[in-house]
């Protein structure tokens, strides 16, 4: 994954650098869908436990309130790869590498509420991160 790292920082030259930015959203959609897969029966645990163990639905709501964090946190990572890929599609470039910051914020979000449930164990996650900073850094450093 450290050549994939490499690979996106050396290709971000902005501008017209689809590729680059083709190649970040991949590997960000990828760890986003492998994560939402592998949270999924931590979610539906958790919620039958608080079930469970709650006397009311104020209890059960504090309860699941971090659970639903990391829902909230894949639902934005989720639209903002959508977004990055709509700006791409539509030819956006210099519109879709800016925002390519947007998605690697909504990642660091997801990777914080992970951990606040004790599922922080996702190194995909945290490489599809760097590779989407890497990439906004570098066309910031270009303006």
């Amino acid at each position: 994954m450290k050549a994939l790292l490499a690979m996106i920082v050396l290709a971000s030259a902005c501008g017209a650098n689809v590729d680059g930015a083709r190649l970040a959203l991949a590997t960000a959609t990828h760890a986003v869908k492998a994560t939402d897969d592998a949270y999924q029966p931590v979610y539906v645990s958790a919620g039958d436990e608080a079930l469970a163990s709650s006397d009311g639905w104020k209890e059960l709501d504090a309860k699941m309130a971090p659970y639903d964090r990391v829902e909230a946190a894949l639902e934005a990572a989720h639209q903002t790869l959508l977004i990055l890929e709509l700006s791409l599609d539509a030819g956006e470039a210099d519109t879709a590498l800016e925002r390519a910051g947007c998605v690697a914020d909504a990642l660091g979000e997801l990777r914080a509420a992970l951990k606040a449930v004790d599922v922080d164990r996702l190194p995909q996650l945290s490489q599809a991160d760097a590779a989407l900073r890497a990439l906004a850094s570098a066309c910031r450093s270009r303006e």
